[in-house]
């Protein structure tokens, strides 16, 4: 605040005092060199000298880097990149904004403090195994990614995530991360409730994450999925950048197999087969319908549990007097009911097989 009043003391009020807003402009440039972007654009509120020592060239030019061209030409398309110059301060500003390339599902924005470029890449922009059918994967819209649309898994024995970028990237060490959470949200009460009944298994094995560079860089981490309902980035490994003209090729992958489980659900299959009728996948059709008993693959004791819900005896559904309504209520009364009582209904159910059943 202090400062603040005497630049506008001396700059503005004539009074003779000296302040802040007397002092040469190279000379606040040269300050501002050796700020921060953040330091810089704080400073520039103080006089009329700050802020134009804040907008030069030779200020924000030490902030971009090197490669800042081949940045702003992907920030905005190899076919707009030349029709309008920019200003050093102005490109800064375009490139810490999340600039999409190479499609809708992959983004990069430079970061204000550390000089680095950071990449986020959709799931969409993923090669994941199975994505293409819905008994295991979908993918759902939610607010909670910046890209509005997650992949979400069912179920599966076999997982494996890759993904691929070739890319310009400023000198410096780079990290790379998945983002997952185990668990599905669902609104309740306006709140988002993660439900962990149906995560299972990935307790059993440790994830394998892995990365590799086109110039031969190589990481490899492994852990375990034990924590539901929340995001977390995974840290898969570093890889260093010297050159900022070369592209390079970062290749990511995520992999974990359940076989042995699989190998256990082959084996149950086995023994619940020995418990079905050798007719049962006639039954199975007869069930489910000829168009849609091949949409899905049942395992055997599911097959079982649907065809015992199948096992229903004959029955004759009777009922004795007429319902009246009474003050929107249905009311019985026996009254007129006579002579059933006398002698027994007889039931009887015979088959074109030679079957009969029959019961009073």
């Amino acid at each position: 605040m202090g400062a603040a009043g005497s630049s506008a003391a001396g700059s503005e009020g004539g009074s003779g005092r000296t302040g802040l807003g007397d002092l040469p402009e190279g000379c606040v440039a040269e300050i501002m060199l050796r700020l921060d972007p953040t330091q810089i654009c704080r400073l520039a509120r103080l006089s009329r000298v700050f802020r134009r020592a804040a907008s030069a060239d030779l200020v924000w030019e030490t902030k971009l880097p090197r490669n800042y061209r081949y940045l702003l030409r992907r920030a905005l398309g190899e076919e707009s990149s030349g029709g309008r110059e920019f200003g050093k301060k102005e490109i800064f500003a375009l490139l810490c904004r999340r600039n999409a390339f190479d499609g809708e599902h992959t983004e990069f924005y430079l970061d204000k403090n550390g000089g680095l470029i950071c990449i986020e890449i959709s799931s969409k922009a993923l090669t994941i195994t199975g994505i293409g059918d819905r008994r295991y994967w979908a993918f759902i819209p939610t607010a909670e990614s910046k890209f509005r649309t997650v992949a979400y898994l069912h179920q599966t024995w076999w997982l494996e995530v890759r993904g691929e970028q070739e890319f310009c990237f400023p000198e410096g060490t780079y990290s790379l991360y998945f983002r997952l959470r185990l668990g599905k949200a669902n609104l309740r009460l306006g709140r988002r409730v993660y439900s962990p009944e149906h995560i299972r298994g990935w307790d059993l094995k440790p994830v394998r994450f892995q990365l590799s560079t086109s110039n031969g860089q190589f990481a490899q981490t492994k852990c375990y999925l034990d924590d539901p309902g929340i995001w977390i980035d995974y840290h898969v490994g570093d890889f260093v950048v010297g050159n900022s003209d070369a592209p390079i090729t970062v290749d990511c992958s995520t992999r974990l197999s359940w076989v042995f489980r699989a190998a256990a659900a082959a084996a149950a299959d086995l023994v619940w087969e020995t418990k079905l009728p050798r007719n049962y996948r006639y039954l199975l059709r007869r069930a489910l319908g000829e168009e849609n008993s091949g949409r899905r693959d049942l395992c055997k004791k599911e097959i079982l549990a649907l065809l015992y819900a199948m096992l229903i005896s004959l029955f004759f559904r009777l009922h004795l007097c007429n319902a009246d309504m009474r003050l929107g209520r249905q009311a019985y009364s026996p009254d007129h009911i006579r002579g059933l009582d006398l002698n027994s209904v007889r039931f009887r159910l015979s088959t074109s097989n030679g079957q009969f059943a029959q019961s009073k």
